[in-house]
């Protein structure tokens, strides 16, 4: 097990204390790592939103079939990567106990890395109407079992602080420098999918290998502020 001090709500300013020992022991802090890879990931996950309606519509003109279903526009595919959200979330409280948080976090990246790989190279319906449902697997297998860490590492007292400087990494900043990364990605590739998502591509690559080298894993032994991070 790590021994990367958990937070334990000695000081009174709990935003400042979560903050504090969310930087103490770094390099065996689940928490650092996970701050440090969920802020690319969240770059990364806006590229979904902000590009794919117009890939599907200008990629894929002959599904209108299936886009009828579900909206116009190529934006109504999407609806399935909602579907598919909806599965997996139905179903972590049942994964979340038989597999690792480490494990899971690794799903979701891999999940991202194939859904932009198809995108970039492999832009056909056969193969890009079932990568619409990795979204589940994005946000069910990362950013809900991410907030879970969270949740696991803390402590009552700073549990909320710890919560809110996540929320303000991936939901704030992460979106922000995400939607602008994604407009300048977009504006220099000239309309070329290609490499329009081939870029988030390797970024969640990289996220992969930081999380596979530097992520410790740990053994559960009792739960919420107690290592319950496996």
């Amino acid at each position: 097990m790590s021994d990367a001090p958990r937070l334990s709500g000695k000081r009174k300013f709990a935003p400042g204390e979560a903050f504090a020992e969310i930087l103490r022991g770094w390099k065996s802090n689940p928490l650092f790592w996970l701050f440090v890879i969920a802020f690319p990931v969240s770059c990364v996950h806006q590229f979904y939103f902000v590009r794919t309606a117009e890939f599907l519509g200008k990629s894929m003109p002959r599904v209108g079939l299936i886009d009828s279903i579900f909206g116009v526009g190529g934006g109504g595919l999407m609806t399935i990567g909602q579907i598919a959200e909806i599965v997996v979330l139905a179903f972590m409280p049942l994964v979340a106990k038989k597999f690792s948080r480490k494990g899971l976090l690794t799903t979701g990246v891999l999940a991202y890395i194939v859904r932009f790989g198809v995108f970039a190279y492999v832009p056909h319906a056969w193969a890009v109407i079932p990568a619409l449902a990795l979204h589940g697997f994005c946000f069910g297998c990362f950013f809900f079992v991410a907030f879970m860490i969270v949740d696991e590492e803390t402590t009552g007292d700073v549990r909320a602080s710890a919560q809110g400087l996540f929320n303000l990494v991936v939901v704030g900043l992460g979106v922000i420098v995400g939607n602008y990364f994604a407009g300048q990605v977009s504006k220099k590739a000239a309309g070329d999918f290609s490499i329009e998502f081939s870029i988030p591509m390797w970024v969640a690559v990289g996220c992969l290998l930081a999380l596979l080298v530097a992520y410790p894993r740990r053994r559960e032994d009792g739960g919420a502020g107690q290592g319950g991070l496996k």
